[in-house]
């Protein structure tokens, strides 16, 4: 977390139904569970957003008192998890508001790469690629770049602008 005081983590239990949100507090040494679900991510607006099922929800999180302050909500249905549960999502780290996530298929194909402005508007599609397939992305600090992994074949890297 940007303060410090601790990390935000996943519990692990070998089943993706039964992970959990941790937080773990460096002055005490201890953790707590603080919601079911995956791959937590703290954003400057003051909330959590995860993963739970294929939806990606956002809670407000007290970043001094390390807890979360109300009830989750979701913010985008039919997102791309792994079965480790790895949501595939990103959000620029320095608050400008971007926000992309893979659309899953359901199918096990990931093609598409869609951003979400922060009024929770879907935009268009910013990047589509069927034949080779979207395995993972990390957007840059500014939101202007996007690292993609490709699915097949495996491990490829591109940089789109």
């Amino acid at each position: 977390l940007p303060n410090g005081k601790g990390v935000l983590f996943t519990v692990w239990s070998g089943a993706l139904e039964s992970t959990q949100l941790a937080v773990h507090e460096f002055a005490t040494g201890r953790h707590r569970i603080l919601s079911s679900g995956t791959q937590p991510r703290y954003v400057p607006t003051g909330h959590v957003l995860f993963t739970e099922g294929f939806a990606l929800y956002a809670a407000p999180f007290d970043i001094d008192r390390l807890e979360l302050t109300g009830d989750a909500v979701p913010i985008a249905d039919n997102v791309e998890v792994n079965p480790t549960g790895a949501g595939q999502f990103a959000v620029t780290p320095h608050g400008n508001g971007i926000l992309g996530y893979v659309v899953s298929s359901g199918t096990g194909g990931r093609d598409s790469l869609v951003w979400v402005d922060r009024t929770g508007e879907v935009g268009e599609t910013a990047i589509a690629d069927p034949e080779r397939g979207l395995a993972a992305f990390r957007l840059s600090p500014d939101g202007n770049r996007v690292l993609v992994q490709t699915a097949q074949p495996r491990g490829e890297l591109w940089v789109y602008i």
